[in-house]
């Protein structure tokens, strides 16, 4: 063997990639499943910098579809490049007609071609060769590979070819049964591969490239008198391709030791029965043949590789002279022929030859990846053996329609000895199968042993079964089938004993490995009886782990991978297991790297801490007869239990013909059927927290979670588990808030949905059945949606939802939307799908979630293809259109024909609003009675009878993702909707190709890691709304469901009411963007804050009313960009891998965001802009004197402010307040928002509309006391609040918000009122701390009757506001006022009166007689910096250092100050210090923009002098004579993001210098003093409180805490907002 060889563990795709990539200069891509992977593989080479033979990086462009790549390889090749491009299916049908001219014109370049269905009666992505067998005609060369060496070599061999014969070459191998199966092979090196390659077909093809040095042309037109003999002129290249083909496949012997032939023969040397084949059946034939050769049965195999151009000569060479019978298998249908293609050609072959004609049959076999076992081989043996000869013949179904199929024996054991054989039966998204990839290729490439890894999956897109295939042997392995009898089977999610046959193939004294939360104890009860009978009766070893528990307690929630696999290696002890470990912890890094180190130590923890959770479990005798329990099944349709319930539980391949309806059509609704029970935990209900605001339903994504009303009566029937309250909005009735057990994917997001807190997840195990049972309750009570109004959001989550618990990933954004557009318009919905994610979800075979209402009307929903999904949906909506305007004359018409007046009367209604959706729907149902009581009379009531369906006014949808509107479908789509029609777009946009696994769309920002765009994406992305809006009659909205729940909803029915056609793209964040699903919405409203995505509409109905058509509904940013960038994986990663050119990427982004945001500010201010597509009008001249006079209502009023020179002098407050009347001015800026934000934005829900609209009629007593209802720091909350709500005001969209902070602080200073406690309780609460915590809950328990006493440990009241707070920013005159006022409650401060060892929190429980206590005792402990020199004279903390000068009068500090930090402390110390006289700056490790304090704080500071020095870190204090004398820094670049989300900072090694001062403040991090605090109370890692996040109480009974000893140093208005949750509690305890 002369090349040099390593053996590697590769899948077919990498094996294809792997040579493409040497032999290419360029590759033209496009995703499409299961090809793709061949095209990332490309792509991560190229962007990791990898070399081709020539040594150059591979040039990869990503296409907007297959044909987009098609003709861009046509234009490679034409310029003389060596080109590849990799697909499947539809795809390779759209690169057909290029195909035709690459070949006309002979260029060479090869496609790569994972052979895959066809989409016909349905989708799918699994593989046969229909695709292949389409494109027989283009002149394309087709090379077959039947395994994964196979794959390696072929491709080798076809480019070689392509070069040598000057044509192109497809090769074809199985999708997924060969594409995705890992196989240890041998690899050829690029240095064998290049001195392989014909370097002289190379430069004779690069000299026919176009190039104008030596000009020609090519692709003219031809007529009839020459074009026949130049299609002629082709044919000696085509003659000449088998004997290159052969020659190659001989040096490639030469050179490499594996032997190829065009067809190559295995078997009986005499053999007189061959079966020929091509594809991945060709190996099992194989096993088939040497089983009954063992026999004595004289059979063969004849295995094709050129399949085009057919060699007869070659073939019947091949096939023994001793041959009389031939069967010839297809992976392919072609319907209505003759024989399918490789028997016409065998059949050809024969007929042409010199030889006897043999007996040839054909048959077909693993059509869709349908498995192909050793025994249906032997059955395709036995019907030759037998002398049945049946042809046309299927194998591996019962076609028990036209008996086309062969009776299948017993399977039989053909793998070779000591081959280990394993399945994994995994949770789609737990890890399972991504974890199996890693152990194969651990044992493939660190041991001898042969290899194979085969990944089975059901259609779900998250949470369906997976079964991991694995073997390992001493020899290799050709078995490509499932595994029939295994050695090892774990089961990685408990429910599947309750579902599945775990253990039909494990073999006798086999290993059966269980994770569950099961204890042994608990086994006996759990197991079914049918699986305790199989372990027993096999005589199993059983093993049980608790891998979820383990998961979750390190961090990784439900991904239990990294356990199971540490146990797979220690019980099947393939290899040693202290080196298996070692070997899977470098997977860990090279797997999880890039999500950063976190992630990488909780995977290692998992593998270091798993056998301490392994138990062997020790059954008893017993279970060999246990009893086996009767299968109930609820009364189902008989698709489900014929077709469905059978497929469920993996028996579909057992479903006869007979049972299938041909064509494709489904019943709606099966998805409920199902009851998956895959959720780890379960949001539960509690209605005592309940609002009813259906906020948690609306946000579903799975339609899990819904409000259900039930009358008297019914709530008397209800479980003694269905607890109902009554309904708020609707008298008469209960409500209850139900999740569907076994049909939620405990995906979280409604719990984080929810105001309250009502909404709880717990374990699934407790709840489960329970919750099960009341759905089936609830779904007994009529829907009540009738009684409100749809097109709010708590209305609309009365109406049916008609999408129900889809098999969408869990937490999916995408189906929230549809699921809200079903309820809105469901029932007269019909809906064109492009194929991707919503189609997948939507409309996989079985579960369809589709439903109907209690009239049996629902979503109309069909699905064409990718590519032509809008053109699909005008079809539509142009045929019901045209039925409809044939219904309308019918109906005019008969209204003068003899009908009944009732008749006569509901026609003239329809007739005169046949467009109304409302009416139509209401009369509807009311005139099809009456057209089946008179069609028998009158023959055009007849006709209306037969068109009774078009009656409603029919809703048309177009539904799909960013993939298909932003690329491949983009050219119709923009066709579509520049007709006019009325029908409605809708683009989910998750900014990536998710379907195929995530790579670069269109729709994908600059910056953004990505399938297709390893390196980061380069471009902006695309502005298709922007583009939309050029049409002027297109309505166009930008929505994020997830951030703004009405905006939404408006958006959506306008778009829907609009006569015309409608886009609205719906930002929907996906898993595959590498953020915590669970936590979407706050992910959304992120992306809304920071710009990132924009909410706009564009109604072209305003322009008739003089209005601007364009609205743009977001606020002006107020979340750094690249700290929202930071929260995801798919900016983080290129920031951990490639900081500069992240840094730079994200920058441009950041220019990007701020430039549109402007723009679309441009446009929504110019009344002219977008009308008839124009350009934004020029800005309009200056108005008159007396019109400037008047107060502009998109500013608020100024504040007056003393000036910087003066005010950096003294302590005196900075900002001078409102007079009343320029509080009443500003006030009269508020909108009075139906739904206002700004409520949203207060952490304490005060009722800012009230107290606005208070101040705005000069009652500021009244405006006072509904602010010190919720918060009685009304004063000093005025004046340092940071003010969230002005965030939210929607005055900000458009000009400047609300001055709510500034009016708040007018309510102070003018108003005042009375506040009355209520009569005494006899109840006693200890509070501990004076700071905001404490006050405000003494204000809010005196008020409720208690009494209360603070316990203060200092000298003066007040905490943080007085200690460290400056009098300039919060008078203490103002402070002493709110504390006053809490005092006259008869609230008691002790002040000198620390809580600690000699006077406790037991002290005050026991001893003092306080009922309750509560903790407010904040963030007061110094933490040191960590470096060098701390200890040095001049070196402190700022709470001490603000303490000193803010409490004691402190004059006399250094004349140079260095403030290290850049929060709200730190402000407040290094402008203190400028009073002090001193020069003062600075110190932070951050960008400016990164900075925790207000943006006023700051400004104000920079104008009094403070210089800022951001991107450095101190290193260490210079120290001299015990003095600080210079603080040495360390440049910084921002890198990977931290805890907080934000880019974390990274030192820039050798960039240190010294900053000359005199005193150093360390202002980053206080902690909470602890001394003295019970040390029964549980306190976190961090050093604070650990509490109930809805009660605040701590672990300790009677003792609750809030503030910032709890959460770390926050705002005031936060530990207000944290202390009413632990107020309420008290309360609610104390009144018990």
């Amino acid at each position: 063997m002369a090349g040099t060889q390593k053996t590697m563990s590769f899948d077919g795709n990498q094996a294809a990639a792997y040579v493409a990539y040497a032999l290419s200069d360029v590759a033209f891509i496009f995703p499409i499943t299961p090809s793709s992977a061949m095209a990332e593989n490309i792509d991560n080479w190229a962007s990791q910098g990898r070399k081709n033979i020539f040594g150059q990086t591979v040039e990869v462009t990503e296409m907007q579809s297959e044909a987009g790549a098609a003709g861009a390889v046509h234009g490679g090749c034409a310029a003389g490049s060596l080109v590849s491009t990799y697909t499947a299916s539809q795809g390779l049908l759209l690169m057909i007609p290029n195909m035709f001219k690459i070949a006309g014109e002979m260029m060479p370049c090869v496609f790569h071609v994972t052979a895959r269905a066809i989409a016909g009666q349905a989708l799918s992505i699994f593989g046969d060769h229909t695709d292949v067998m389409t494109c027989r005609t283009t002149g394309f060369n087709m090379l077959s590979s039947h395994t994964v060496q196979e794959v390696c070599d072929m491709a080798l061999i076809a480019h070689i070819a392509s070069l040598k014969s000057s044509l192109p070459f497809m090769h074809f191998f199985d999708g997924f049964r060969t594409s995705h199966e890992i196989q240890k092979i041998n690899v050829m090196s690029y240095e064998d591969i290049k001195a392989f390659a014909p370097m002289e077909a190379i430069q004779r093809h690069r000299e026919r490239g176009l190039n104008p040095k030596q000009p020609h042309l090519r692709g003219t037109s031809q007529g009839p008198d020459v074009y026949f003999q130049c299609c002629e002129a082709a044919n000696k290249f085509y003659n000449d391709v088998p004997a290159i083909v052969e020659a190659i496949m001989v040096e490639f012997s030469a050179k490499f030791g594996r032997t190829y032939h065009l067809f190559d023969y295995y078997g009986d040397e005499d053999a007189e029965s061959v079966v020929v084949l091509m594809g991945a059946g060709a190996p099992v034939c194989e096993e088939a043949v040497d089983y009954l050769r063992k026999q004595g049965k004289k059979v063969g195999v004849v295995k094709v590789h050129l399949f085009r151009p057919f060699s007869n000569k070659h073939l019947v060479a091949a096939v023994p002279k001793t041959v009389k019978n031939i069967t010839v298998l297809e992976r392919t249908k072609e319907p209505g022929c003759l024989g399918e293609p490789l028997y016409l050609d065998v059949c050809a072959s024969f007929a042409e030859s010199d030889r006897s004609m043999p007996k040839i049959v054909g048959g077909r076999y693993g059509l869709g990846s349908k498995d192909f076992t050793p025994a249906m081989a032997k059955a395709v043996y036995d019907n030759m053996l037998d002398g049945k000869f049946k042809n046309h013949f299927t194998v591996g179904i019962e076609d028990d329609v036209t008996f086309t199929s062969l009776p299948i024996g017993p399977e039989f054991d053909s793998i070779p000895e000591g081959t280990t054989q394993c399945m994994f039966w995994g949770l789609g998204s737990d890890g399972t199968v991504g974890a199996n990839h890693d152990a194969i290729r651990i044992i493939g490439d660190n041991t001898p042993l042969f290899v194979q890894g085969y990944f089975a999956y059901d259609a779900h897109k998250s949470g369906g079964v997976t079964v991991s295939h694995l073997r390992f042997g001493n020899k290799p392995i050709k078995s490509v089938y499932l595994i029939k009898y295994a050695d090892y089977v774990a089961c990685h999610f408990q429910n599947y004993v309750q579902k599945y046959k775990l253990l039909s193939a494990l073999k006798q004294g086999g290993t059966f490995v269980l994770n569950c939360a099961w204890t042994k104890e608990q086994l006996e009860q759990e197991l079914p009886g049918s699986l305790k009978r199989e372990i027993a009766k096999r005589q199993t070893k059983f093993y049980i782990i608790n891998a979820a528990a383990l998961a979750e307690s390190v961090g990784l929630g439900r991904r239990i991978n990294m356990v199971m696999q540490a146990v797979f290696f220690k019980l099947a002890n393939v290899i040693p297991y202290e080196r298996a470990v070692v070997l899977l912890k470098g997977a860990i890094q090279k797997t999880y790297g890039s999500k950063g180190q976190k992630i990488v130590d909780m995977n290692c923890k998992c593998v270091d801490e798993s056998l301490t959770k392994l138990e062997e479990v020790n059954y008893p005798a017993s279970w060999a007869d246990a009893p086996l329990e009767k299968v109930e099944h609820a009364p189902a349709p008989k698709f489900v239990t014929d077709l469905l319930w059978p497929s469920l539980a993996m028996e579909g391949n057992e479903i006869p013909v007979s049972k299938f309806q041909p064509g494709g059509i489904m019943p709606m609704g099966t998805t409920k059927f199902e009851k998956r029970g895959i959720a780890p935990e379960l949001p539960i209900w509690d209605s005592d927290k309940c609002i009813q605001c259906n906020m948690c339903s609306f946000v579903c994504p799975h339609a899990a979670i819904r409000p259900f009303l039930a009358d008297a009566d019914e709530s008397a029937k209800a479980p003694a588990d269905f607890k109902m309250i009554p309904c708020k909005a609707k008298q008469g009735y209960n409500f209850r808030i139900q999740v569907a057990g076994y049909d939620c994917t405990g995906c979280k997001v409604c719990s984080t949905a929810c105001p309250k807190g009502a909404i709880t997840m717990k374990n699934s195990l407790n709840e489960m059945k329970r919750e099960g049972a009341n759905w089936e309750y609830a779904m007994t009570l009529p829907n009540r949606g009738h009684l409100f109004d749809r097109f709010t959001v708590v209305g609309s989550q009365y109406q049916q939802p008609l999408l129900e618990f889809s098999g969408a990933c869990e937490g999916c954004n995408e189906t929230a939307y549809i699921k809200l557009i079903t309820q809105l318009f469901g029932e007269r919905m019909v809906v064109a799908n492009a194929t991707g994610c919503s189609s997948i979800w939507g409309g996989t075979w079985g579960t369809i979630p589709y439903t109907v209402n209690s009239k049996g009307e629902g979503p109309a929903w069909g699905n064409s293809l990718f590519e032509d999904n809008a053109e699909y949906g005008l079809g539509m909506a142009k045929a019901t259109g045209a039925a409809r305007e044939r219904l309308h004359n019918v109906a005019k018409a008969a209204i003068d024909l003899k009908i009944s007046p009732e008749l006569k009367k509901m026609l003239e209604e329809w007739v005169a609003n046949w467009l109304n959706a409302e009416i139509c729907e209401k009369i509807y149902h009311e005139i099809v009675p009456l057209l089946e009581k008179e069609k028998a009379a009158v023959p055009e009531v007849a006709e209306l009878h037969n068109l009774r369906n078009l009656f409603p006014k029919l809703s048309q949808w177009i539904f799909g993702g960013d993939g298909w509107a932003y690329d491949i479908g983009y050219g119709g789509l923009d066709h579509v909707i520049a007709q006019g029609v009325n029908l409605n777009v809708v683009v989910l946009d998750t900014e990536m190709y998710s379907n195929t696994g995530g790579q670069k769309s269109k729709a994908t920002p600059i910056g953004a890691v990505a399938k297709f765009a390893a390196a980061g994406n380069r471009r902006n992305k695309k502005e298709l709304g922007l583009i939309a809006m050029q049409y002027g009659d297109v309505y166009v909205a930008s929505i994020s469901l997830q951030a703004n729940y009405a905006h939404a909803l408006k958006a959506i029915k306008e778009a829907e009411s609009y006569d015309g056609s409608s886009l609205v793209i719906c930002y929907a964040p996906c898993r595959e963007q590498g953020f915590d699903i669970s936590k979407s919405l706050e992910e959304a409203k992120q992306a809304v804050a920071s710009g990132y995505w924009t909410l706009y509409r564009y109604d072209p109905r305003l322009i008739a009313q003089g209005k601007n058509p364009f609205q743009l509904d977001s606020a002006a940013p107020s979340v750094d960009l690249k700290q929202f960038l930071a929260r995801e994986n798919r900016y983080a990663m290129l920031m951990r891998t490639q900081k500069e050119v992240a840094t730079e990427l994200q920058d441009s982004l950041k220019a990007h965001t701020v430039e549109r945001y402007e723009k679309l500010k441009k446009l929504a201010a110019d009344v002219n802009t977008l009308k008839a597509g124009v350009a934004p009008a020029a800005t309009a001249a200056a108005a008159p004197a007396a019109t400037a006079a008047k107060p502009n209502p998109m500013k608020r009023i100024p504040m007056k402010e003393r000036p910087a020179v003066e005010r950096a002098k003294d302590f005196n407050e900075v900002m001078q307040g409102y007079t009343k009347e320029e509080a009443i001015a500003e006030a009269s800026r508020c909108l009075h928002c139906p739904k206002p934000r700004c409520v949203d934005g207060c952490p304490c829900a005060i009722n800012i509309p009230e107290y606005i609209a208070a101040v705005k009629t000069g009652d500021f007593n009244k405006a006072f006391s509904i602010v010190t209802s919720r918060n009685p720091l009304i004063g000093s909350c005025g004046r340092v609040c940071p003010h969230f709500c002005e965030a939210k005001c929607i005055r900000g969209l458009k000009g400047e918000p609300l001055a709510i902070d500034w009016l708040k602080r007018a309510a102070s200073d003018y108003g005042d009122a009375k506040n009355l406690c209520a009569p005494a309780t006899g109840k006693k609460v200890a509070i501990v701390g004076s700071g905001p915590a404490g006050l405000v809950a003494a204000w809010h328990l005196a008020l409720a009757g208690h009494k209360c006493t603070i316990f203060e440990g200092k000298g003066v009241a007040g905490g943080m506001m007085v200690l460290c707070i400056p009098p300039y920013r919060l008078p203490r005159d103002v402070l002493a006022r709110d504390i006053e006022r809490i005092k006259s409650l008869g609230v008691e401060i002790k002040l000198n009166s620390p809580i600690n060892d000699q006077h406790s929190i037991d002290d005050l429980l026991t001893k003092d007689g306080f009922d309750a206590v509560f903790l407010g005792i904040g963030t007061l402990k110094p933490k040191k910096l960590g470096i060098e020199g701390e200890e040095a004279q001049g070196v402190e903390h700022v709470i001490p250092y603000l303490e000193s000068v803010n409490v004691a009068g402190r004059k006399e500090i250094g004349k140079k100050v260095a403030v290290v930090g850049a929060g709200y402390s730190a402000m407040d110390a290094v402008r203190v210090a400028r009073r002090l006289g001193s020069e003062s700056f600075i110190v932070y490790r951050r960008e400016r923009d990164q900075m925790p304090a207000s943006k006023d704080e700051i400004h104000e500071a920079e104008e009094e002098g403070v210089v800022m020095h951001t991107l450095i870190a101190p290193h260490k204090i210079i120290v001299k004579d015990g003095k600080v004398a210079g603080l040495e820094c360390i440049k910084q670049k921002l890198g990977a993001p931290d805890r907080s989300g934000r880019p974390a900072p990274e030192a820039i090694p050798g960039s240190n210098f010294v900053i000359d001062c005199d005193m150093v403040i360390q202002a980053i991090s206080q902690e909470p003093d602890m001394v003295g605090i019970s040390k029964e109370i549980k306190l976190s890692k961090w050093n604070t409180f650990e509490v109930d996040e809805t009660t605040m109480a701590t672990n300790k009974a009677k003792v609750w805490a809030a503030g910032d000893a709890v959460t770390g140093p926050k705002t005031i208005v936060e530990g207000v907002a944290a202390t009413l949750k632990a107020v309420a509690a008290i309360n609610a305890f104390l009144k018990q």
